[in-house]
């Protein structure tokens, strides 16, 4: 049974006042007779411009699934859009307190029953998870898409104990986000004055993250890893395999409490029904299900689908562009399942082995300049996925399975348990498990980082062997590798541009005593009898939106022959985007340009410079932000400015010389 199709209103922009003063705007789809007749809300609460950048993504969720019976809001976050006020940073305390605020306005509403879910994707299933975690009694329900459980460990600013370039990168696209104004239709007049007061408060996102490089207090908040049991309303989790937020969903359903179910497909950052690489699901169904169970107490089948339904990668040749990803889904009924088995294979002198073998050391020290195919840490599948790996395994120490005589099939997540000579106190270890077809390509299949200066768990030192042992798991996957291929571990002790470089160049000894992969086994009986279905997503309609100009997107390395240094260079152009049913038009382009030597880990360089516009008729606002980031033995640096102009009037300019100490990273 399912909730019937109603006809819908919309309002385009509606305030939402805070106990400040501060109004925050949403866009609300709602039953025409909801007036008469509430019904449950739907929230979905990120900085990301309902106005514009989030349009087309808005279009093809929210109105689909309110013609089920739900309002369907889409608020812009303080700071961001058409709100007012400023930005401070991530999932702060205010953000909490102006949802809370934002759901006791729901219940005073008319059209609302009192009953509420949130929904979102990345910003969006981030404080959905934190919002469920405060337990308001209203909230009833949460998708969470492409999130995380913990914010130091699964998001985007470090991995492993290791800092992630993404730092800067996400630092920078969100300081041209929140840099661009509000809509005059919507705030009128003040609009410059609110765009000029951002610019001049608006902060270096990244002197906050860079500052805390250990798990502290800055990281716990909003982690709801700290407290599983405080999430109690019912939590549907999903994510897509070529993504960087797949990991929280197997640790939510190690830990939670409360009803809970998951979904993990092929993609990449996006939602399910947009999915790329594909097959795309038809995610509207799935959500009005899990609201129609959650919100309106209707009998649905979801207590009949297995807990975890996730999709079972085939083997490809490796691509950067990937836009279908061969596979079958499965039904996992029960995760953590109760006795899975494992698969190990001992590290011998460039062998992966069942059985152990002789004794042997083997001296690491790679090239700065390993990683060049690595793709994006957190790709959208535009030509920016892991590409073929051999170039990387040249550079690194790697173990090869013999051809396997049957497939084998994985499912969580992968450990490589490896011996390293003393007591080594800094450097970075990272591991790649690849996919070795019969032709010689090779396909990253997952990957996992260990900072030595920063352990991400505990090590344990061996008297007798002298040695240290380092667990290093990789991010979860699911993935069959097929009869004639070979499966390899590839072990580095660089990986740039995704990981920034040591201190000194790191030089490691391993010993292949004691050191092993293993691979968590998927079984017949770990799996549900009845197959796992999903419907064909809606045709996402054209919407309001007309492409003026095409977006590009490319990734190129130069190499000097006489010094080593390497240059890899990524630029990104959205092209320029028109709103029909309002004229406004915006563009952005970016270049980030990462530079390194291949001996010298402090010789690590990134630039990145952004640009981006609004406009409508004559009216034309632009930023350009431009941003260096390096390091030496104590300190890293940042220097950055930013330029706004309005028309060809340059308004504004701003410049930060940033130098923070250097801690475990």
């Amino acid at each position: 049974m399912q909730s019937r199709l109603v006809e819908i209103d919309e309002i385009e922009n509606a305030f939402i006042p805070m106990r400040d003063g501060v109004l925050l705007a949403a866009r609300i789809w709602l039953p025409a007779d909801a007036g008469s007749r509430p019904v449950p809300a739907i929230v979905e609460y990120i900085p990301y411009r309902k106005r514009d950048e989030t349009v087309e993504r808005d279009e093809s969720l929210h109105p689909s699934v309110a013609r089920h019976g739900y309002a369907c809001l889409r608020i812009d976050l303080r700071g961001s859009g058409d709100s007012e006020g400023v930005l401070a940073d991530e999932y702060t305390s205010q953000e909490h307190e102006d949802c809370l605020e934002i759901l006791a306005w729901l219940g005073r509403q008319a059209w609302c029953d009192g009953n509420v879910g949130m929904i979102g994707i990345s910003w969006g299933g981030f404080n959905a998870l934190q919002m469920a975690a405060t337990a308001p009694d209203c909230l009833k329900a949460v998708i969470a898409v492409a999130a995380t459980h913990n914010r130091f460990t699964d998001d985007i600013h470090f991995m492993g104990g290791a800092l992630l370039t993404n730092n800067l990168t996400w630092s920078q696209k969100l300081m041209a986000d929140v840099g661009r104004p509000p809509d005059p239709l919507m705030v009128g007049d003040r609009w410059r004055q609110m765009w000029l007061d951002r610019l001049n408060r608006e902060r270096l996102f990244i002197e906050p993250w860079l500052e805390h490089q250990r798990y502290d207090e800055f990281w716990r908040h909003g982690s709801v890893c700290e407290d599983y049991a405080s999430i109690r309303c019912a939590v549907l989790a999903v994510a897509g395999w070529g993504d960087s937020y797949s990991n929280f969903v197997p640790q939510l359903l190690s830990h939670l409490e409360c009803p809970n179910k998951a979904i993990v497909g092929p993609w990449a950052h996006h939602y399910p029904h947009l999915g790329r690489p594909g097959p795309a699901i038809d995610f509207v169904q799935e959500c009005v299900r899990w609201w129609d169970h959650w919100l309106k107490g209707i009998e649905t089948d979801l207590a009949a689908e297995p807990t975890w339904r996730v999709y079972l990668q085939r083997g490809v040749p490796a691509s950067p562009s990937h836009t279908y990803r061969e596979g079958r889904w499965i039904g996992i009924d029960r995760w953590p399942p109760a006795n899975q088995q494992t698969t190990d294979f001992h590290l011998d002198d460039g062998r992966l082995n069942v059985q152990p073998g002789a004794q042997k050391s083997i001296s690491l020290s790679s090239p700065q300049t390993l990683g060049a195919m690595s793709g994006e840490w957190c790709p959208y599948a535009i030509d920016d996925q892991p590409a073929d790996q051999t170039a990387d395994d040249r550079m690194a120490v790697c173990f090869d399975t013999e051809a396997l005589v049957e497939p084998l099939e994985i499912l969580g997540a992968a450990v490589a348990t490896l011996s390293v000579a003393g007591r080594p106190t800094g450097g970075i270890v990272v591991v790649r498990l690849e996919d070795v077809s019969p032709e010689g390509p090779s396909t990253r299949v997952s990957y996992g980082v260990f900072n030595l200066a920063n352990p991400p768990c505990p090590t344990a030192f061996d008297e007798a062997a002298g040695a240290t042992r380092i667990d290093i798991v990789l991010n979860d996957t699911a993935y069959a590798f097929a009869a004639g291929h070979r499966i390899r571990l590839a072990v580095s002790t660089a990986y740039w541009p995704t990981i920034w470089p040591s201190r000194e160049t790191p030089r490691i000894v391993l010993s292949t005593s004691g050191s092993l992969l293993r691979l968590p086994m998927l079984s017949p009986s770990m799996q549900a009898a009845s197959p796992v279905v999903f419907g064909q997503p809606e045709t996402v309609p054209d919407g309001s939106t007309e492409i003026l100009a095409a977006g590009t997107y490319r990734r190129s390395v130069t190499r000097d022959l006489i010094s080593g240094k390497e240059i890899l260079t990524v630029s990104g152009d959205s092209g320029i985007r028109r709103y029909k049913p309002h004229g406004l038009e915006i563009g952005s382009n970016f270049q980030e340009t990462y530079s390194i030597w291949p001996d010298d880990p402090l010789s690590a360089s990134l630039e990145i410079v952004w640009n981006s516009s609004v406009k409508r008729d004559e009216w034309l606002t632009r930023t350009r932000i431009t941003t260096t980031m390096k390091a030496t033995v104590d300190d890293f640096l940042i220097l950055a400015d930013l330029v706004a102009f309005e028309g060809e009037e340059e308004v504004l300019t701003r410049n930060w010389s940033t130098k923070i100490r250097r801690d475990t990273v």
